[in-house]
């Protein structure tokens, strides 16, 4: 009878946590999570910071050969998640999870990529062990190949948060460019441009896709803020901006795109492949006439290439937050331009 107790009581115990701590994986299908810390160069919590709205552009998983983005207080029950979320106590944590655990393996592993051009590569094995209560199953887990808890795996990225870095070496808040967009101008063989033609931009609208990171999606065409998306917008951004655009962000550039790869398949079977590495933060970190300057903050870095041809330095436009623009024309056997 006390073990009936004790039970049932342990089971309450179980559905009170899971309502307090947010995601929870299901004991009795056996699932495995991982929890991933995302720690830049000055050692500040990206996870925690004033950025965690936005981590689904700057991290992912791929396992399997599927790639996950951090889904920001979402999971499917049924099957892999990588999702953001609070947990009591502890505050924001990401997690990998809904592996099924319930069979042994050896040496499964996800890669981690921080947008950084480095790779990080978590391997796994899920074993039974015969204990005096009966057999369960046991994980361990190594981080490039280091062993690790899985509740606590640190990824070290690229510096990100500069704000901080500078009001906590400098005491000082620095102001700047905020945003970055790559555009897309489509002209025809006389080098008019075709944005304004309505036939045109219906056949790039339904016919257009685009793969970034290993996901291939069709170009949206409603404005979503800072994610990292192929987009037709008629959004406005200040004066110098009163047309459609076809463009890759906006984002956030106080932080780093490196060796990353943006793949587009234009209606008319025509392909662009563009190659981003970029690092932007406040300039006054390298100026050495500053009192922000740091001889140890790496350079800034504004190289975008498509298909092998390095874009221009990106142009400022005049609107409110200030968004560093660089433009590529791409022509279209298409002929005359609606007015």
């Amino acid at each position: 009878m006390k073990r009936i107790f004790f039970y049932a009581l342990l089971c309450l115990m179980m559905m009170a946590c899971g309502d307090g701590d947010g995601l929870q994986a299901e004991k009795e299908k056996n699932k495995i999570s991982f929890v991933i810390k995302f720690v830049d160069e000055n050692d500040v919590d990206w996870v925690n910071s004033i950025y965690s709205d936005n981590l689904g552009e700057y991290f992912t998983v791929t396992y399997k050969g599927k790639v996950y983005e951090v889904k920001n207080n979402s999971q499917n029950k049924d099957g892999v998640y990588l999702s953001c979320y609070h947990k009591a106590n502890v505050g924001r944590v990401v997690e990998f999870g809904g592996i099924d655990g319930s069979k042994e393996f050896e040496n499964e592993s996800f890669t981690i990529d921080c947008c950084d051009g480095k790779t990080n590569v978590v391997t796994f094995s899920n074993r039974k062990v015969n204990t005096a209560d009966g057999t369960i199953f046991a994980q361990d887990c190594t981080f490039n190949g280091e062993a690790v808890d899985k509740s606590q795996i640190v990824c070290n990225v690229g510096i990100h948060n500069c704000y901080n870095y500078c009001y906590d070496n400098f005491g000082i808040i620095v102001s700047g460019a905020g945003w970055c967009q790559i555009r897309f101008m489509p002209v025809d063989v006389n080098g008019n441009s075709l944005l304004t033609n309505t036939e045109f931009m219906e056949k790039v609208k339904s016919g257009t896709t685009f793969t970034y990171r290993g996901i291939t999606s069709p170009i949206e065409t409603e404005y979503t803020g800072s994610k990292l998306k192929l987009k037709v917008t008629n959004e406005s951004f200040g004066e110098l901006e009163k047309e459609p655009r076809i463009m890759f962000g906006t984002f956030n550039v106080v932080k780093i795109l490196k060796d990353q790869k943006l793949e587009i398949n234009w209606y008319d079977g025509s392909k662009d492949v563009v190659d981003i590495n970029f690092a932007f933060h406040y300039s006054r970190l390298n100026d050495s006439t500053s009192n922000c300057y740091d001889p140890t903050h790496p350079q800034n870095v504004f190289d975008i290439r498509v298909n092998g041809e390095q874009l221009e330095q990106p142009y400022i436009t005049s609107s409110l937050y200030s968004t560093m623009v660089f433009v590529y024309k791409k022509m279209f056997e298409v002929q005359g331009e609606e007015k």
